[in-house]
């Protein structure tokens, strides 16, 4: 739904402040890291670059250092590369001697999207083929070396929270179901006409425990190159009650294609929560 002029500043208002910041989420020069334990097993790492592409994205090669340090299980630190033309991962031990190279596959490290040159979107196992591939406490540093040598961004591995228990919805005295504490949906990209919906728990910063009072606001806001976010939607939810439980939902039948960010405040932190989402056509 498109919002008034008048509308739109009160909004920009509200959600510019918080749009810096928030547990996992991390703006920097020319672009947006987006971290976050998509469940105990698996990490999702999101950046996106807001300055000009490269003249020839085929040569755009993205470099992830993870800094693991961790002598028990044996791992020093790992490296993934990635362009158009090239993948691969140099796993370096704490004996140096054994060094070596692997696909991304190989260690079920999946490239879950790539825009050379814009994005890149990586979902990081934490065990597999490596016993301890990454884990909480890691330092990562994400370099795009047509931008600079040093890293863009470094940003530790956030700790796992686990979701919270609560009564399903599925029929009476249905299973207990785990809820998201994550405030926006763990994907990257939806296709047009799909429902963008999402639900989770509010959870007391000090003691862990549901909060059933509160709110949230969500706004969906598009992104264009060289241009202010466009508001599109903007929502205020409270919780169940009984179970703090939140949701939202966002229709994506008429919004083009493109980048669209979800930007989530909460009651119960200073900071906001924010993740761009793709929007593509339907294959066929």
């Amino acid at each position: 739904m498109q919002r008034t002029l008048l509308t739109c500043a009160v909004v920009l208002g509200v959600l510019v402040p918080w749009a810096v910041g928030g547990t996992g989420a991390e703006a920097f020069s020319g672009g947006d890291l987006d971290i976050a334990w998509a469940d105990e097993t698996t990490l999702s790492l999101v950046v996106v670059l807001d300055g000009d592409m490269p003249v020839d994205p085929t040569t755009a090669m993205w470099v992830l250092t993870v800094i693991a340090d961790r002598f028990a299980d044996g791992v020093r630190a790992w490296q993934l590369h990635v362009s158009p033309t090239h993948e691969s991962v140099v796993v370096i031990p704490n004996d140096f001697l054994t060094t070596r190279s692997f696909g991304p596959a190989q260690l079920g490290l999946e490239i879950a999207e790539h825009v050379p040159g814009r994005s890149i979107s990586l979902r990081i196992p934490r065990r597999g083929a490596i016993p301890e591939l990454v884990a909480p406490g890691d330092r990562l540093e994400v370099h795009a070396l047509w931008v600079q040598q040093p890293p863009l961004v470094s940003a530790a591995v956030p700790e796992f929270v686990a979701g919270v228990e609560t009564p399903s919805t599925d029929g009476a005295g249905g299973e207990v179901a785990l809820l998201s504490t994550w405030p926006v949906p763990e994907i990257d990209v939806i296709v047009q006409g799909e429902t963008l919906r999402h639900a989770f728990a509010l959870l007391d910063p000090v003691t862990g425990d549901v909060v059933p009072w509160g709110a949230a606001t969500i706004g969906l806001l598009r992104v264009r190159e060289d241009e202010a976010p466009e508001i599109l939607e903007y929502l205020y939810r409270m919780p169940d009650p009984a179970t703090g439980r939140i949701e939202y939902a966002f229709e994506t039948d008429k919004l083009e294609e493109g980048i669209y960010e979800l930007i989530v405040w909460t009651s119960v932190s200073p900071d906001s929560v924010r993740r761009r989402i793709r929007v593509t056509r339907a294959a066929g």
